[in-house]
């Protein structure tokens, strides 16, 4: 009675609120056996398109709760009970009804039908998402038959809702979207795993070409919070934009530093990415931030975006990361490391201030880390007598025992050997230095201040003459 009350009450209060239309009502009631965990929240729009919390706690069984969803517009919802994910698309003015069971979740009132569709069509793609494994090491055009068999499977899957259940034409077409979203993941993977097979087009089947071909370009899916959506344009901007033109192009080439202008104009000129340039733009800044640190031409495109989009909603979160990366530019004091050595000592890149130091970041598990180790043998004979240069090499190992392990049994390079200590009172290497990948090399200079945050590696040739110019 507590809780009916509670509805009605809140019920009453919100059809005399001025802001009514601005606003969603979400009615969650609990069938379960168990407690519920729930969450509710929205897509900001920024670069990462990060969650904004909406409400999160406790549901007990058989009890219900009212949430109020702040709304400007149609938007997709992201809800967690307990393990289960499920999105929701709301429109201002909605009263949705949701009950939790232990396994499941039924929508009544207004949106009803597309939420429910949203729930099924989330588990048509989980299913689809799971079989991918069983086809991405066969040859293009098994896997090939099995995108053509998933979108047989949900034409059918669409064909039969939509005989027992009504859904605008607008509503519907938003959902296409979504699934042609899903679509483009499943073959995307495919390209992925396998960028090869792709040399050779006469043995793609058609439905692996022109991949993003049914993708509609506009900002309003961004808009709407369609997760989906932002994951698909993060896939065209690399490999429809950045891809082609970095491909065959070796990295110490003079192209590749003008790549990102390039780039970042061909986004702006293509006239088919007009309604979402603003996001894309920020996006392509952040992605090359990110891929290459500050440099004058990546300097060059951060600027032209703040000057014309200078009221950006995507402005805020990409300034934020812009500082991020200048704060590992030269001259800044470098971010301190904490390792363990061998013996068990603690090590920290502060306690080697007055060194000139460089940076290795490994791991036991990366090739093509240990593919730089023979080139160690010229770079570190030339400083043999020089207790002024050290070589730090920091791996980030989750084993102790497997990196132990590594450098007792192999013939692994002399210098100072640290695993990185991986807990709450220091950030990792990977959230100091931003990296994305291994192997990473980084010169410091004797006061502790960064040289380069990307430094050369050791099979470059140039290593020497880097620390050289230091001493």
């Amino acid at each position: 009675m507590r809780n009916l009350f509670s509805i009605a009450a809140l019920s009453l209060i919100l059809a005399s609120c001025s802001t009514k239309q601005e606003q969603a009502m979400l009615i969650i009631e609990s069938k379960s056996q168990q407690d519920i965990d729930y969450s509710v929240n929205k897509r900001r729009p920024s670069i990462g398109y990060d969650p904004i919390e909406i409400s999160k706690g406790k549901l007990s069984s058989n009890d219900s709760i009212i949430l109020i969803v702040p709304l400007g517009e149609p938007r997709f919802i992201k809800t967690k009970f307990n393990n289960r994910y499920y999105t929701l698309y709301l429109e201002p003015d909605n009263s949705l009804h949701i009950t939790i069971t232990d396994s499941s979740a039924l929508f009544v009132g207004d949106g009803a039908n597309i939420n429910n569709y949203l729930a099924l069509s989330r588990v048509f793609w989980n299913k689809c998402n799971s079989d991918v494994g069983k086809y991405t090491a066969k040859p293009p055009k098994e896997y090939g038959q099995f995108i053509d068999s998933v979108s047989i499977a949900l034409e059918n899957f669409n064909s039969v809702y939509l005989e027992n259940h009504s859904i605008k034409n607008e509503k519907w077409n938003i959902l296409t979207v979504k699934n042609e979203c899903e679509l483009i993941v499943l073959k995307t993977i495919y390209k992925l795993v396998n960028p090869t097979a792709f040399r050779v087009l006469d043995s793609i089947p058609k439905s692996l070409l022109n991949i993003y071909g049914k993708l509609p370009i506009d900002k309003i899916y961004l808009q709407m919070g369609m997760q989906e959506y932002f994951n698909v344009l993060e896939l065209y901007n690399r490999f429809e934009v950045i891809f082609p033109l970095t491909n065959n192009v070796n990295e110490n080439d003079s192209i590749i530093a003008k790549t990102p202008i390039v780039a970042y104009y061909k986004i702006k000129e293509t006239d088919s990415l007009k309604l979402a340039n603003e996001f894309l733009l920020a996006k392509y800044v952040s992605y090359w931030l990110s891929e290459k640190g500050i440099t004058p031409e990546i300097d060059s495109i951060y600027n032209d975006f703040r000057n014309e989009y200078s009221n950006s909603k995507y402005l805020a979160s990409l300034e934020t990361h812009y500082r991020e990366f200048y704060a590992l530019t030269l001259g800044q004091p470098a971010p301190e490391i904490t390792g363990v050595s061998m013996s068990g000592d603690t090590i920290t890149l502060s306690s080697l201030k007055g060194k000139i130091v460089y940076v290795d970041v490994w791991a036991t598990w990366c090739g093509a880390c240990i593919e730089e180790f023979p080139y160690y043998e010229a770079i570190q004979g030339e400083f043999k007598d020089n207790t002024e240069v050290i070589f730090l090499f920091v791996s980030i190992d989750s084993e102790k025992e497997k990196w132990e392990n590594y450098l007792k049994n192999k013939a692994i390079v002399s210098g100072t050997q640290i695993l990185e200590l991986k807990n709450n009172k220091h950030p990792t290497i990977s959230e100091s230095y931003k990296l994305w990948g291994i192997p990473r090399y980084m010169l410091i200079d004797k006061e502790g201040e960064i040289i380069n945050n990307r430094a050369s590696r050791p099979s470059s040739g140039k290593v020497i003459d880097e620390i050289k110019d230091l001493l």
